[in-house]
């Protein structure tokens, strides 16, 4: 008997100095590896984390360029408003040899006689009919303006949804990592307690190596949440384009608005839907391609005119100098009778665009409206779910508190111990998990329903 309990007492101790050893070997590697990084701080807020997101994104910098080049190409002079004015000079020089016979006999020979033409003008041609042509050209220059504008928006709305899920999953890391301490703190006082009473012999050995692998475990469980917050954290920092070193700090008193009144989102969907947005101005695009089509079947009228210089110089000729110059003006017209049907050809295929564009709009439309609906009743579910969870929690620490008074009396054993404080930190871990999740969802409902940029 007396051989048992020393074995056994032999086997905690060594079950003791095993536990402390990995402990501070493994927190003494982390900090020294802290340490030497010499990570760059940097303590942010959500909204200033969406300022420097939004800022650096590389998405958003491509989609400002692309609207310049819009803009670049919305003119007048693209549309084909403005007139084409163009200057144009030519001179030529010639050494031939010239005989000549005249009808009276008379001959003349020359030889190497040099001779020059010079032309020069300045031209303008305007085209001012072409079948409302250019007015369409217009339009559809100006609307692919504002689509360009829209895909802007629409790479800023999910570069905000991925910020504040980021910055919400680190907030709710952080209250699991809150939760994980307590838990070790009072997994550190049981060992302490179960190691006094195994002193002075009120104790078996075996609650101290209970209560030695339950602290063991609830360590390792600290790490791995360290962990996790680590790598959320990186997540944060490249999804901000910051270096992935960067040790981000945030702020968990977060001021998060109402979510509005679900009649109030699906009324704003329709309306507000980015994607949505961008396919009724990509319809709108194609019916003025389409009217530019038309417009090939009718004439197109042109207005010239120029003033031009021409002076030439012949010593063989009758005339040895010609000067002339003057302006000119001028009206042409221009009618399409047939061209192999092409232009019938590329009315009807625009039109075939334009209808897959309005098929895509009703199943986007449809799709998204679907998934708002479901979004809505997981919305409503999960607040259903979250008054019963509340109300775990606050149960399970009144049981744990319970617990912990018996348990200092020696009331209860370490397995029943454990057993409610796991319940404790499972039912609390679910709180905090319905609560990230309801988060998400009113994020994603926002964006939908374009109220995102909004808030």
């Amino acid at each position: 008997m007396l051989i048992s309990q020393s074995l056994r007492k032999e086997s905690v101790q060594k079950m003791n100095l095993y536990s402390n050893i990995l402990i501070i070997s493994t927190f003494s590697f982390i900090s020294a590896t802290i340490v030497a990084q010499e990570k760059p701080r940097l303590e942010i807020t959500l909204n200033e984390a969406i300022q420097i997101g939004l800022e650096n994104n590389f998405g958003i910098k491509i989609a400002d360029i692309s609207i310049q080049i819009a803009r670049n190409n919305n003119t007048l002079g693209n549309a084909g408003f403005l007139p084409s004015v163009f200057l144009q000079a030519g001179q030529a020089n010639n050494l031939t040899n010239t005989r000549q016979l005249f009808i009276d006999d008379r001959a003349v020979n020359l030889n190497n006689v040099y001779s020059n033409n010079f032309n020069s003008g300045v031209f303008a041609n305007w085209v001012f009919f072409d079948g409302f042509r250019m007015q369409a050209a217009k339009r559809r220059l100006e609307e692919s303006v504002d689509l360009s504008e829209l895909e802007r928006q629409a790479v800023m709305e999910q570069t905000v949804a991925d910020i504040v899920n980021d910055y919400f999953s680190i907030v709710q890391q952080l209250k699991f990592l809150e939760l994980t301490r307590v838990s070790l703190n009072l997994s550190r006082e049981r060992l302490d307690l179960a190691e006094s009473k195994e002193k002075i012999g009120s104790s078996a050995g075996v609650s101290t190596l209970q209560s030695t692998i339950d602290y063991n475990n609830d360590s390792l469980t600290l790490m791995n949440q360290l962990i996790q917050l680590d790598m959320l954290k990186n997540q944060l920092a490249q999804t901000l384009q910051l270096r992935v070193s960067t040790e981000i700090t945030v702020d968990t008193t977060i001021n998060w608005p109402e979510l509005p009144e679900y009649d109030q989102i699906l009324s704003s969907f329709v309306n507000q839907n980015i994607q949505l947005k961008q396919v009724r101005s990509q319809v709108r695009i194609n019916e003025h391609m389409i009217s530019e089509a038309k417009s090939f079947r009718l004439p197109v009228l042109t207005l010239t005119s120029g003033i031009t210089f021409n002076v030439s110089q012949n010593p063989a000729g009758f005339v040895q100098q010609n000067l002339g110059y003057g302006p000119n003006i001028g009206v042409s017209l221009y009618q399409n009778i047939f061209n192999g049907n092409n232009v019938k050809r590329e009315i009807e295929n625009t039109r075939l665009n334009g209808e897959i564009l309005k098929m895509q709009l009703e199943e986007s439309q449809t799709l998204q409206t679907r998934q708002l609906d479901i979004l809505i009743d997981q919305h409503k579910s999960l607040d259903q779910v979250l008054q019963v969870q509340s109300s775990n929690v606050d149960f399970t620490k009144q049981s744990l508190d319970i617990a912990v008074q018996r348990y200092r009396l020696g009331a209860i054993t370490d397995i029943e111990f454990r057993e409610i404080q796991l319940l404790n930190i499972s039912a609390t871990n679910q709180l905090y998990q319905t609560e990230l999740l309801k988060r998400q969802l009113e994020i994603e409902m926002l964006r939908i329903s374009g109220n995102l940029m909004q808030r």
